[in-house]
């Protein structure tokens, strides 16, 4: 029953997806012709619609809590899955930062291009300086960015360690930069099961066996807490600082499964 479930849910979403994208680009041709003006803000309103059908597909009870910055803006958040993305952007439209590896992924790799991903190799460290005028290229836009500090998905007992570079921008700019939390819950877990390792995305798992797994979900519930305000810092350290106290002071940590 479980695969059955994935597989129905795969199909949707690959049609789902298909028809999203196809109207998407023909409606954006046309508003970049007609309308240039508004060609950030139909695809802000699409990726958003777009979201809110996968999260439905794939049965994710998503709530809120606290009000989601308008656009353009600057958010930092924890990350603990691929599936943060879908999240965030059922509640604000921006687009987010993300390692350049991604753009080789199947799939997921085209729809981060055409979403307009501002990408950033970390290997290389003076990439980061194009990635800062990247952000700033989409905020004076219109967009929003989205930022995941810790670099990298946990399995949420806590917060990662923050990368401080890519807040340059933000300071240099003396624009505010708002904060947020993720977090997951199973139905499963009254049975020992834990969104711990179910949703989220860590350790030597594929993507594509995670991804599966999720889909042979019934529902999960997902919820993402926005900070009251922004915050600012005289430099990146500082900033850094006040972004990782508001995020942990929001974060619920998931608990490791009973395995007794």
């Amino acid at each position: 029953m479980r695969s059955g479930r994935a597989l129905a849910r795969l199909v949707a979403l690959g049609i789902w997806t298909g028809g999203c994208v196809a109207i998407w680009l023909l409606v954006g041709f046309l508003f970049r012709v007609v309308a240039p003006k508004r060609a950030v803000s139909w695809r802000q309103w699409a990726v958003q619609r777009w979201a809110r059908g996968v999260a439905r597909l794939i049965g994710m009870r998503h709530r809120r809590q606290g009000e989601p910055p308008s656009p353009p803006f600057f958010l930092a958040t924890n990350h603990l899955s691929y599936l943060d993305i879908i999240l965030l952007q059922c509640h604000v439209r921006g687009v987010f930062i993300a390692k350049s590896e991604m753009r080789s992924w199947p799939v997921l790799g085209l729809l981060a291009r055409l979403t307009g991903t501002i990408w950033v190799n970390r290997a290389v460290r003076s990439d980061a300086v194009r990635a800062l005028d990247s952000i700033g290229a989409s905020i004076a836009q219109g967009d929003g960015v989205m930022l995941f500090p810790e670099g990298t998905t946990s399995a949420g007992s806590g917060l990662l360690p923050m990368k401080a570079s890519l807040l340059e921008w933000a300071v240099q700019e003396r624009f505010p930069v708002h904060y947020a939390a993720v977090g997951y819950r199973l139905e499963e877990e009254r049975s020992g099961a834990s969104a711990r390792d179910t949703i989220c995305w860590w350790g030597n798992v594929g993507f594509g066996r995670h991804a599966w797994g999720v889909l042979q979900l019934r529902r999960f519930e997902a919820s993402v807490s926005f900070g009251a305000g922004p915050v600012r810092g005289e430099n990146r350290s500082e900033l850094l600082e006040r972004l990782r106290e508001g995020i942990a002071g929001l974060f619920v940590p998931i608990p490791s499964p009973d395995r007794s």
